[in-house]
């Protein structure tokens, strides 16, 4: 709760809204925005659509996008803008029937609204537990959970079409249970039950979709369910909106109306595109010092009820606005018969009396270089029955206008329209996306951050490549430096830090403009480093796709990441660098390190790290693997505190390939990389004098040459014995898939033994011994010896001249029962030469193994059941009450306006440092007057933060200040700093 308070929605006061007020022509501000009196307070809701570039705050009232009901963005673009660039003073649902207009966007500055959040939204649609800086609570938000009102997301899931790249309501379209329609999807429900002209049984459900992803990040969509819950028919129903765009403030402002089929796109449909552009083409008045570029804003109609398009539109100035319900009432439903000439003038324009005309020259004519305007676009009149529905779908979108004073480019809004068109005709209002977005945790380090986060549940989609990681040091405004495409047009951040697999695909992407990696390798946490303390970093950890590459006549598609977003999304975290308190004692050693086994050798790999020391617990941790509970073969693996009994993991599985990495609990993370079924080391005993040569790994460019076969951990031994001594070796093809019923018998001095993981103890598997004789697979080859196995030199058939000394001529096949295809075994190949060739050319006579001579092979050893770790951690302590503090002062000092720590506009903060855990800081003037008693109690910090305010709330006047501080162990300091505004 403190973080979504801290880090959401900015507090009113964050813009000064008389700054542009102050503008001629602009009306005065009200004294303050009412909520209807009428209305629960703690029904109304806050929707976040802040994925993309074009950023807003809506309501669940009807205002989709008002600049003056939140005082924060309302279409905001782009990001990295101030706050003073909104387009959006006013974008609202209205319903018309029955001589009166439903909605709340025409005097919302005033509070008048006739839409009031669904009774009881609070804790049935949403939770309440996240909530904006003015303690208004977010909507149901899909990429947060903890908006939900339970563990079930309220609102509807993405839909597809059954006929894909038709974009005609008529179509079919199937629901996609589990998936969202876009990167952050909000929902709310708000009805005219307090309408102060009398309820007629309205409610909408309303849907916004925000996107980050590249091709949609300019863009926002709200898709709005009409239904008449009265059980009265409702006839000459229109359904529309009231739009107030402002490109900038200077007042000069051109409104154009469109077509989506004049811009090549296969709609259809007339008058559905709305723009308004600054007519200039300059950055003026408060936007005047941006380094950004203009944007013009429209309003795309993509569905309207019963799909009958759009009716009526009509624009006018903004001064001018139809405050009044039967002048509204006569704009929306296109009656200008009923308005005297001086109103139709001003609300009707052209020949056609429900749709205006906008050509320039008549705007020209009325307001020369540019007016501020509104307009109404609205679809009717027709009949909602009572228990019906309809549906209406619109969506604001940006581009930049170019750099060339009066003559706007409208290009890149085409683009961004034509992108627009393309996710709802081919993706129902969706589109490719990128992998879930991985859960990214923080702790600071005294001039640092470690990073850390889980391979789940990013690294499970087909299509991942690997992670980026931004920072961003002005609260999420910019991530760094831009990438821009080959138009100059930004399409991303460079990132701080990017890791890729290690698969091949890697450089530019060839159909965007991000770069796919350098096969670095994937890591899952990381440490930043040379960082300012005191400064507030938001970090925001990104998984992408590989994309796909244009072939066989196919478009591709382009690699998509996820959302840059905030402290309150899961890939993002909000961290201060800086030191633990002054007197807190530190940890010996954090680094991640290898575990030894508890009574039991294995060569599987135990790491420990320390990621988050003010979480250690003082305890004994036992890590065990055992079976599972129903019996599977499985391996588990469980987690236990030893002290308390508790689980931290139980029956956990390991990962199929590659490290397990658990996610951090209680501080540290574990990471478990088993070892695979092999060979640890192998040989004959040091003083044998045999040459023959026995091994087991694969030989490359060999004759006949096979990979190493082990299958279990047990380790094995071959004793050479007396003559007289002799098992009965059988000669098979066992691995070319032939096992002989009647197989030739060799009577050979060997004995195999076998000894069992984690026993000391040797068991005879003599009997189950026998030859893997490549003579039954690859008969008169003369490599090869003859059929049988023996220890002399060349083979008891004669001597062969070996020229290749790696050249072998058999296998022994041990196993430890008559079963082929169970139990533990290994292959030995064995080259018992005659002579041979060296590399060097010299002559290197076979030296047969003497009796009582053993070849051991020792296996690796797994992870497997009840084997145990154990390791301690320990919590961070404070040092002893005689130890002395270093001094205390103020950073920055002296303090001025604007520092680098004074991140948000119109908040001013110093910090005192370093501090002890528990300590009280008393600030005083130099008269000695009590300026503000501050309160450190967080061992896990040296710095006190102070908002340079006093105890009144009041912002301090420049000057010299005193500090007195008691760390309440009897130790005392005093100083001073200098304030300067």
């Amino acid at each position: 709760m403190l973080l979504a308070l801290l880090m959401g929605l900015p507090a009113r006061a964050a813009v000064d809204c008389a700054a542009c007020h102050g503008q001629a022509g602009l009306p005065a501000l009200p004294s303050k925005v009412r909520h209807p009196a009428t209305a629960s307070l703690e029904d109304n809701g806050v929707a976040l659509m802040d994925r993309g570039q074009l950023g807003n705050y809506g309501s669940n009232f009807g205002d989709m996008a008002d600049f003056h009901v939140w005082s924060t963005q309302a279409l905001h673009w782009p990001a990295e803008a101030s706050d003073v660039v909104q387009y959006g003073f006013g974008l609202g649902l209205f319903v018309a029937a029955r001589g009166q207009v439903v909605e709340s966007t025409v005097n919302s500055t005033g509070g008048l609204r006739d839409w009031s959040p669904r009774e009881g939204s609070l804790g049935s649609l949403f939770s309440g537990d996240l909530r904006a800086g003015d303690d208004t609570p977010f909507v149901a938000h899909s990429h947060l959970p903890d908006t939900w009102p339970g563990p079930e997301w309220p609102g509807p899931w993405a839909e597809a079409y059954i006929v894909p790249g038709l974009g005609n309501p008529d179509v079919p379209v199937v629901s996609t249970p589990g998936q969202f329609t876009s990167d952050a999807d909000s929902w709310s429900i708000f009805d005219d039950r307090d309408n102060p002209r009398g309820s007629l049984g309205l409610e909408v459900s309303q849907a916004g979709y925000s996107y980050g992803r590249p091709y949609a990040s300019d863009h926002l969509v709200w898709r709005s369910w009409i239904h008449n819950r009265s059980a009265v028919d409702l006839d000459s129903v229109w359904v529309g909106y009231y739009v107030v765009f402002r490109p900038d403030f200077d007042n000069l402002d051109r409104i154009g109306l469109e077509s989506t089929q004049d811009h090549g796109l296969p709609s259809g449909r007339r008058n559905d595109i709305v723009k308004v552009w600054d007519s200039n083409n300059r950055l003026d008045g408060v936007w005047a010092d941006e380094d950004i570029p203009l944007g013009v804003p429209a309003l795309v109609m993509l569905e309207t009820p019963r799909n009958m398009g759009v009716s009526d539109f009509h624009w006018f100035p903004g001064q001018l606005k139809p405050d009044t319900e039967s002048l509204l009432n006569a704009v929306v439903t296109s009656q200008p018969e009923t308005l005297d000439a001086e109103r139709r003038a001003i609300y009707f324009h052209g020949a056609d009396p429900r749709m205006d005309d906008t050509d320039t020259t008549r705007q020209r004519e009325l307001f020369g270089d540019g007016e501020r305007l509104n307009f109404v676009i609205a679809s009717g009149p027709f009949t909602l029955a009572a228990g019906d529905s309809v549906v209406s779908t619109c969506a604001a979108v940006l581009g930049e206008t170019g750099a060339l004073a009066w003559q706007p480019d409208f290009d890149d809004l085409a683009h961004n329209i034509a992108d627009l068109w393309n996710s709802y005709v081919n993706f129902r209002f969706g589109g490719p996306g990128p992998p879930p977005a991985p859960e990214l945790s923080a702790a600071p380090l005294p001039a640092g951050v470690r990073l850390w986060w889980n391979p789940l549940p990013s690294e499970n989609a087909a299509d991942f490549q690997g992670y980026r990681l931004f920072r961003s040091a002005d609260r999420g405004r910019s991530w760094g430096n831009r990438i821009t495409d080959d138009q100059g047009r930004p399409v991303g951040w460079v990132p701080v830090a990017q890791w890729d697999r290690a698969d091949g695909i890697l450089g530019r992407d060839p159909l965007g403009w991000l770069n796919l990696g350098d096969d670095s390798g994937l890591v899952h946490t990381f440490e930043d480093t040379d960082l300012v303390p005191g400064l507030e970093y938001w970090y925001s950890l990104c998984a992408y796709t590989s994309g796909q590459a244009p072939a066989n006549g196919e478009d591709g598609l382009p690699s998509q990441q996820n959302s840059l977003g905030s402290p309150l999304d899961g890939n993002g975290v909000s961290v201060t660098p800086g030191a633990r308190a002054a007197d807190r004692v530190p940890l010996t050693d954090t680094r991640q390190q290898p575990l030894p086994e508890h009574d039991a050798l294995c060569d599987g790999l135990v790491l420990v790290q320390v990621m988050d020391e003010d979480s250690l617990r003082d305890t004994e941790w036992s890590l065990v693997f055992h079976e599972s509970a129903d019996g599977d073969s499985v391996l588990r693996f469980s987690l236990l505190d030893l002290e308390t009994g508790d689980s931290l993991f139980a029956t956990q599985r390991l990962a199929a390939d590659g490290a397990t990495i658990l996610p951090v609990r209680a501080g540290f993370r574990l990471s478990l990389t088993d070892a695979p079924a092999g060979v640890r080391s192998l040989g004959w005993n040091p003083d044998s004098p045999t040459t023959f040569d026995w091994w087991m790994e694969w030989r490359s460019g060999l004759v006949n040459e096979y990979g190493e076969h082990v299958v279990g951990a047990d380790d094995w031994r071959v004793r050479i014995t007396e003559p007289g001594e002799t098992i009965a070796l059988p000669s098979h093809a066992l691995f070319f898939g032939y096992r002989d019923p009647d197989p030739l018998l060799s009577q050979v001095p060997l004995r195999v033994e076998r000894r069992p993981v984690d026993s000391d103890q040797w068991q005879d598997v003599s009997d189950f011994a026998g030859s893997e004789d490549l003579q039954l697979v690859f008969g008169g080859l003369p490599q090869l010896s003859p059929l049988g196995w023996d220890l002399l030199p060349g083979g008891a058939a004669g001597s062969r001249v070996r020229v290749n000394y790696e050249t072998y001529a058999d296998a022994l096949y041990l196993t430890d029962n008559p079963d082929p295809d169970t139990g533990s075994q290994i292959l030995i190949k064995t080259n018992n030469f005659d002579w041979i060739l060296d590399a060097a050319g010299d002559t290197l006579r076979g030296v047969a193994p003497r009796v009582g001579d053993v070849f051991t092979v020792f296996t690796t050893k797994p992870f497997r059941t009840g084997l145990e770790y154990r390791f301690r951690t320990a919590a961070p302590g404070l040092a002893s009450a005689a130890s002395a503090l270093p001094a205390v002062r103020a950073v920055p000092d002296p303090y001025l306006a604007g520092s680098l720590l004074d991140t948000e506009t119109g908040v001013h903060r110093l910090y005192f440092a370093p501090m002890p855990g528990r300590a009280t800081l008393r600030i005083y003037t130099v008269a000695g007057d009590l300026v503000r008693v501050l309160e450190h109690d967080d061992p896990s910090s040296d710095r006190l933060d102070w908002d340079l305010r006093n105890a009144s709330g009041q912002h301090v006047a420049f000057g010299l200040y005193l500090f007195q501080l008691d760390d309440h162990r009897g130790h005392e300091q005093a100083g001073r700093f200098l304030v300067i505004r």
